[in-house]
């Protein structure tokens, strides 16, 4: 009978002590792995909140939205909205500004896809038509940010402010392009005489700008 301390036992120890040693180990190692897919749940629920927040928000506008819609339309509790926005204030802030930043985007990229040679006259109508498309049919965003944007307390426009002053530098950098054209330049200052501001005339060059040529 081997003695107490024997190689055998020494052996066996060291074998039970492995496999408690890996038995120990796999908990941390799915623990890992449940860690690291957590940030990708929570942003992907982020997600579902200002998804929410932006149909709502452009179907009922400021005023009208609740947590509790949203909740409902991201199918949450509305608590839980809590982890991921501060308050319903914050959470619509972020909307307007994925809304604007978006249409911005948006109207970038395809102007940035128009062959080099694009007449200025045509670089703006497709820009009008790009901002219409974004705004009107692609995204809640966009259409939450032009109805409410003029009922944003003042506290939450810092970030609208900067965004669309960024826009506008976009469109002034257009309508300078085809300054130089006569009959643009005519066209532009009849739709802005109409319209009133840059915004406005934005909004509804879809019309104006052509009736401007008329």
């Amino acid at each position: 009978m081997p003695k107490s301390g024997s190689s055998a036992d020494k052996t066996r120890t060291k074998s039970q002590r492995s496999k408690l040693d890996s038995e120990n180990a796999a908990p941390s190692a799915r623990a890992k792995q449940t860690n690291r897919q957590m940030p990708v749940k929570s942003a992907q629920t982020r997600r579902r909140v200002l998804d929410a927040a932006a149909k709502i928000l452009a179907a009922k506008g400021f005023a009208g939205t609740r947590l509790s819609d949203i909740a409902d339309e991201a199918e949450l509790r509305a608590p839980a909205i809590y982890y991921y926005f501060r308050s319903r204030e914050d959470l619509i802030e972020e909307v307007m500004w994925v809304g604007n930043k978006g249409t911005r985007e948006y109207v970038v990229k395809t102007l940035d896809a128009l062959d080099p040679a694009t007449s200025p006259l045509d670089r703006i109508l497709v820009a009008v038509k790009a901002h219409l498309e974004h705004i009107l049919g692609i995204s809640d965003y966009a259409k939450a940010a032009t109805r409410n944007g003029l009922q944003l307390p003042e506290g939450m426009r810092a970030r609208q402010l900067a965004e669309q002053a960024e826009y506008s530098r976009i469109w002034r950098g257009l309508l300078a392009d085809a300054a130089d054209a006569e009959a643009v330049k005519a066209a532009v200052e009849k739709a802005v005489a109409t319209f009133g501001r840059l915004d406005v005339l934005v909004n509804n060059a879809g019309t104006a700008i052509p009736k401007a040529f008329e």
